[in-house]
């Protein structure tokens, strides 16, 4: 019997988050602090259903959102940065890189277990944090990615394979 492999890929406008953010390239030179409406996209491969679907995919939407919402409107800090140092100073964070120093209200950063902000370390966090999720069927799934955009055009791309 034949078993064909489905595709699905969500790809909307309304999956995203704004921040703030800088790339640091090396000990001594980052980018400007700066902002972007990001858009998160994934797709999944897997055995279709008898129904003619791989799964119910809404859980992934809504994991998707739910995570675009604990990063928007925040300041995002790489806390695993060899850079960047970062530590709490009552109700504000504070980071230096080199001679510069950064404050932030602590409610309005979001350190990451990454090494440096970029999109391709974002596509990463997205689908470890997906493929956490437990309700995830992940005995049909072949392939998953996760991709991040910072703008039309520009965007990194996260892939596991499952089976």
């Amino acid at each position: 019997m034949r078993q064909d492999r489905l595709a699905v890929r969500i790809d909307r406008d309304d999956i995203g988050f704004a921040a703030a953010h800088f790339t640091i390239f090396s000990a001594t030179e980052r980018e400007g602090l700066h902002g972007h409406n990001f858009t998160v996209g994934m797709e999944v491969i897997a055995q279709g259903e008898e129904n003619g679907m791989i799964f119910d995919y809404r859980l992934l939407k809504s994991r998707l959102r739910e995570l675009c919402r604990e990063l928007d409107e925040r300041m995002l800090l790489p806390a695993r940065s060899a850079y960047l140092h970062i530590s709490r100073e009552g109700d504000n964070v504070e980071c230096r890189f080199g001679k510069d120093k950064f404050t932030f209200p602590y409610r309005d950063v979001v350190m990451l277990e990454l090494q440096n902000i970029t999109l391709e370390a974002l596509a990463e966090w997205f689908l470890g944090r997906l493929l956490e999720t437990a309700e995830l069927p992940r005995e049909r799934l072949a392939e998953i990615s996760v991709s991040v955009a910072s703008s039309r055009g520009q965007q990194a791309r996260r892939q596991a394979i499952l089976s």
